[in-house]
């Protein structure tokens, strides 16, 4: 059920549908339709009750707003910073011809920023507008989905997780410091006969020069989880000229005793 709550001098209006999916927060926004001028303000004003996205149990949550399919254009609002109750309170404003304006939905997508890898996608808001009175200022309070990876705009592959990791090289000595830190997100797989989700997962790091493998080294293997953290430094001594045409190639693996070992890679 979802709950619209009008000007103080209006009754307040329910809205009653279905979505698929376990709700990952709720988000509060409201609208503001100008028909004489076609502009249409979205103000976003907070989210609640979402995950916490990191090791300390917090996240730093901004969303991507679009008014589909009219307008083209995605905003994105500021990164607020180790809260799982952000407070955005910024405004927004489309331009959507009155005659348009009940054709659209407003898409909201929550991302929780991460300074060194890719951003991830928390959830997804959506409202058509095609039942909405725009007569006057409405807020609404929207449930957040999961978004499948297929919806995500730009998504053109699977996404099996994220790898931290850095790199080093000291000409003096010749080595090539790799330090696998992390990973987020690694998808789960069957290794047991009663169809038992898992993840025991560790990392494969190979050189290739010219085509041809130099080395390879792994990390330990960490059980149970879908965000390993592994602060392991794998070292190797490649002499400098080698450096222009080398190849790094990171599988990230889950370790099956059933069964073949299950590879994501990270070229």
């Amino acid at each position: 059920m979802f709950i619209w709550l009008l000007n103080d001098n209006l009754k307040t209006k329910r809205i009653s549908g279905s979505s698929e999916g376990p709700c990952l927060g709720i988000i509060n926004f409201s609208l503001k339709y100008n028909p004489e001028m076609g502009l249409l303000t979205i103000y976003l004003i907070q989210a609640r009750n979402l995950q916490p996205r990191d090791f300390s149990g917090t996240a730093d949550p901004y969303c991507k707003v679009a008014v589909v399919p009219h307008v083209s254009k995605m905003v994105q609002s500021r990164v607020q910073r180790k809260t799982i109750t952000p407070e955005f309170k910024e405004s927004f404003v489309f331009e959507v011809p009155e005659p348009d304006i009940h054709r659209q939905t407003i898409n909201i997508q929550l991302y929780d920023y991460d300074q060194f890898s890719r951003d991830e996608c928390i959830g997804l808001a959506m409202l058509p507008l095609a039942n909405v009175d725009l007569t006057e200022k409405v807020e609404v309070w929207k449930e957040i989905k999961a978004l499948d990876v297929d919806t995500k705009v730009g998504a053109t592959i699977p996404d099996f997780g994220d790898l931290m990791f850095s790199i080093a090289y000291l000409p003096s000595a010749e080595r090539l410091t790799i330090v696998i830190m992390k990973a987020r997100n690694v998808k789960h797989v069957s290794t047991s006969a009663d169809g038992k989700k898992s993840s025991n997962t560790y990392v494969k790091v190979s050189l290739y020069f010219m085509s041809k493998r130099l080395k390879k080294k792994k990390t330990s293997t960490k059980h149970g989880t879908s965000s390993p953290v592994f602060n392991e430094a794998l070292v190797f001594n490649v002499p400098q000229h080698f450096l222009k045409h080398l190849k790094l190639d990171i599988q990230v693996t889950h370790e099956n005793k059933l069964g073949q070992n299950e590879v994501n890679t990270y070229p």
